[in-house]
């Protein structure tokens, strides 16, 4: 099963640069679907570290769980000013830091022809 999955192109499905329902990516497992949208394989720790785009897009899941995070502890009810202020302030880094990551790992997988792969495929491409 896994030497039959294009990591580079799943990279680019999590990092939310190419629309395909084939994959569905986490920082710890990949999901593969068939062409019904049944899982035929999940493989965990798929993010090899030692690979730059893997690496890049590990820490956009991770800023992205952040983002999340901090989304849903920051908005209760009757939250203190300045906790609030903080959540913003925490998201909007992450944010920033994700669309740094993003861009950085777009360059990545032009220069591996990824997004001329996923366009061939008539994958949908948001660049």
């Amino acid at each position: 099963m896994s030497d039959e999955v294009d990591y580079d192109l799943a990279c680019a499905v999590a990092l939310g640069l190419v629309e395909c329902d084939c994959f569905i990516a986490n920082v710890n497992q990949l999901t593969v679907l068939d062409d019904e949208l049944r899982t035929i394989g999940v493989i965990s720790n798929w993010l090899d570290p030692n690979d730059q785009l893997h690496a890049l897009t590990r820490d956009y899941l991770i800023t992205r769980s952040t983002i999340q995070s901090a989304m849903t502890k920051g908005y209760g009810h009757q939250q203190a000013a300045w906790k609030l202020a903080g959540t913003v302030k925490v998201r909007e880094l992450a944010a920033t830091r994700a669309n740094e990551i993003r861009n950085t790992a777009r360059l990545l997988l032009h220069e591996r022809g990824v997004m001329a792969r996923a366009k061939d495929h008539g994958y949908k491409l948001f660049l």
